[in-house]
């Protein structure tokens, strides 16, 4: 009977020992996640706007390019450089801009593009457009006075400007009355200059460049520590005078 007995443990044993090899192995092959257990993110294409310049730092997930490995934001980038965007479509509301890959707004040349881009919308939904600003302002909200000022400028039943923020993108000039070349290009611009603290906060003031001044457009940033995203301040963009447009200029 012990014969026996120690036969049929030593096959148990065996067995068992087989077991744990093969789980072992089905471990080892099974490497498709990452540390923590999540899957890895896979690849794919952006239908969106697409960044082709500068660096992206900061960032509030571990998905984002300047996020550290727990999540938390990385250390803001205050290179100076331009960084360029284009994008197929412009956003037409809140849920259209969110799905863009610069709705991540871990650079201030990021916020400022999404800025110009929602500000391209007024004319054609004036609610969804000041949805979208509401969310580049981040904690803060605009002002009945801002609004209206924007609003006054932009809007075709009042001062009929909204050829302003058309002339940022690329190709956009007086003499083609402000139609830019499609696919809709922006370059963002930051100097030596534009990064500072104040009052504890972190500060951006970027540059936008139109085809209707000689000098670049300031737009100003306020950067959020726990989330490393930059909000706009203001939207004094919206409000610079620059050349008049070939269809409005009297002369021509």
């Amino acid at each position: 009977m012990l014969n026996i007995t120690t036969k049929n443990e030593l096959t148990i044993m065996r067995k068992f020992f087989l077991m744990a090899l093969a789980l072992l192995s089905l471990n080892l092959t099974s490497c498709s996640k990452d540390d923590d257990g999540t899957d890895k993110p896979n690849s794919g294409t952006n239908t969106g706007g697409t960044n082709t310049g500068g660096t992206n730092n900061g960032g509030s997930s571990a998905n984002d390019p300047g996020a550290n490995l727990d999540g938390t934001p990385g250390e803001v980038d205050t290179t100076p450089r331009t960084e360029t965007f284009t994008f197929n479509a412009l956003p037409k509301n809140l849920a259209e801009m969110k799905a863009l890959p610069e709705a991540s707004l871990n650079t201030p040349h990021k916020t400022a593009a999404l800025c110009v881009a929602a500000l391209c919308n007024i004319n054609n939904d004036l609610n969804a457009t000041w949805e979208m600003l509401e969310y580049l302002n981040g904690p803060t909200q605009w002002s009945q006075s801002q609004k209206e000022l924007v609003n006054r400028r932009l809007l075709k039943s009042k001062d009929n400007k909204s050829y302003i923020t058309y002339a940022f993108f690329d190709g956009a000039t007086p003499a083609n009355s402000y139609t830019p070349t499609m696919p809709y290009t922006i370059k963002v611009t930051s100097d030596k200059n534009s990064f500072s603290e104040d009052g504890g906060y972190k500060w951006a003031k970027v540059y936008l460049h139109s085809g209707g001044a000689d000098s670049p457009a300031p737009i100003t940033m306020r950067y959020k520590e726990s989330t490393g995203r930059w909000f706009v301040t203001n939207v004094m963009i919206a409000l610079t005078d620059i050349r008049t447009p070939a269809d409005k200029d009297p002369w021509k």
